[in-house]
């Protein structure tokens, strides 16, 4: 599992979960695009501050195509308008934050289970 910005704690508790996660540099790869290294699931903030979360989304499915991970919008973004351009960018969920550790596991849980 991958995040971004301010997520830091909440990856940190996923490893009790058994999860390997980690935070990547908040710069963009010089490509524009995401980092190379394909994991499950990425999650990260819409409001990020060189390319928004939106933008980051669509690069990570244009250049993994069918291998890509599964994104996680996680952000204080929760309007209705929200959700649809995040589902429209190719995220496969989309929580709000203040998300509750719980919420945070069975999104988890859903997307990497076989049947996904």
């Amino acid at each position: 599992m991958v995040a971004t910005s301010d997520l830091g704690e909440g990856i940190s508790a996923c490893a009790t979960w058994g999860t390997r996660s980690r935070l990547p540099s908040t710069d963009p790869p010089p490509s524009g695009g995401c980092a190379p290294s394909p994991c499950e699931v990425a999650f990260f903030d819409l409001g990020l501050p060189v390319m928004n979360g939106f933008e980051l989304a669509r690069s990570i499915c244009a250049e993994w195509g069918e291998r890509r991970p599964r994104l996680v919008a996680l952000t204080g973004y929760g309007q209705e308008r929200d959700r649809e351009r995040s589902r429209a960018a190719g995220f496969d969920a989309h929580l709000v934050k203040p998300a509750e550790l719980s919420v945070i596991a069975a999104e988890l849980e859903h997307l990497v289970s076989p049947a996904s």
